[in-house]
């Protein structure tokens, strides 16, 4: 999809606790600005991050990290 000058792919989307929506997209602009956009619903508000690649490196290691640890102590 393309707006605004951007281009928008959606990656995936889910049902997150407490009825949250949480959406992540590819974002492309100019052809050269490459981010992965991590949207979240909540009712009527939105928050939206932008990350770049590294960021966004960071912050999946550390989530796997921390699920793995949960998941092996028998968490849901």
């Amino acid at each position: 999809m393309v707006e605004g000058g951007k281009f928008l792919r959606t990656l995936g989307s889910f049902q997150a606790p407490f009825g949250q929506s949480v959406e992540l997209q590819e974002i492309l602009f100019d052809e050269d600005v490459q981010l992965l956009r991590l949207r979240i619903r909540e009712g009527n508000r939105f928050t939206v991050f932008d990350l770049d690649p590294k960021t966004a490196q960071a912050w999946g290691e550390t989530l796997c990290n921390w699920a793995s640890a949960k998941l092996s102590e028998g968490a849901d």
